[in-house]
């Protein structure tokens, strides 16, 4: 949702009008626009996680007068992270040795990836290696180190 304030027009009984510009990129190259009467726009399509809009206002009046906002703002969408419990590769709500045996699959064998990266990258060094499978083998078979948690 964006909002701002409503634009002043000296001229009696003449409306307001608002056109929002939204893009990513800061410079407008290419951008949406929606009208509307109102202070307040709530997009119908969510924004994209994990990226950066920038949107400005133009007010127009009834006679075709305009006044963009004085600045561009920005917001940041925040990045969503897949992971669930890192080491369950195969997603079956638990560390075990079906998720070794997914992972040597995978590895060795060109298996079916993990349905998200970050729980296979069991020892967080950010790829999915043999580390990993020596990680979870160690964990599983010999008590190893817990894995760590998924960000939040």
């Amino acid at each position: 949702t964006f909002e701002w304030q409503t634009a002043i027009d000296g001229d009696i009984a003449d409306g307001v009008s608002y056109v929002v510009w939204v893009s990513t990129d800061s410079l407008f190259g290419i951008y949406t626009a929606t009208e509307t009467d109102d202070t307040v726009l709530a997009l119908f399509d969510p924004l994209a996680m994990g990226a950066t809009y920038y949107w400005k206002v133009k007010a127009v009046d009834l006679f075709g007068g305009t006044t963009w906002s004085s600045e561009t703002y920005r917001v940041v969408t925040p990045t969503l992270t897949c992971c669930l419990r890192r080491g369950d590769f195969d997603r079956n709500g638990g560390i075990s040795v079906s998720d070794v045996t997914s992972m040597v699959n995978f590895l060795f064998k060109g298996g079916p990836a993990a349905v998200c990266d970050e729980e296979a990258d069991v020892d967080y060094s950010g790829g999915i290696s043999v580390s990993d499978l020596t990680f979870l083998v160690n964990y599983v078979f010999k008590g190893g180190l817990v894995p760590p948690a998924c960000p939040s």
